[in-house]
């Protein structure tokens, strides 16, 4: 996973995969750095033939808060059309966005997890 946060061109390799099937019909994939008090990232959610993918503000202690952004790009491709819990899953994300009408913020690369 290659990401960019904001402005800086750095990459960071400490970002986690996580997914999560709620309410049977949405498959939630968590792609960040949550360390139990703040973090950066992404969810991605999956419900039937269409994706939303929102951004993770780092602002917050202790929990997770979306932020507002001005959507560039987003991509997914995922290896199956059906889930259920417990299957492995692989797949592709390529997230570019504007925060605070002045901050790049993008993240791309491939990604793998076991579904909860």
């Amino acid at each position: 996973m290659a990401i960019s946060p904001y402005k800086y061109s750095s990459y960071n390799e400490n970002y986690i995969c996580n997914a999560s099937i709620i309410e049977n019909d949405t498959l939630n994939i968590w792609i960040d750095n949550y360390n139990g008090y703040f973090g950066n990232g992404i969810l991605a959610q999956v419900f039937g033939d269409e994706f939303r993918i929102k951004s993770i503000t780092p602002k917050v202690i202790k929990g997770t808060k979306f932020e507002n952004y001005e959507l560039k790009t987003q991509e997914l491709i995922l290896d199956k059309s059906t889930f259920k819990r417990g299957d492995s899953l692989f797949g592709y994300i390529n997230f570019e966005c504007v925060v605070d009408s002045s901050k790049s913020k993008k993240m791309f690369g491939y990604f793998k997890t076991k579904i909860q």
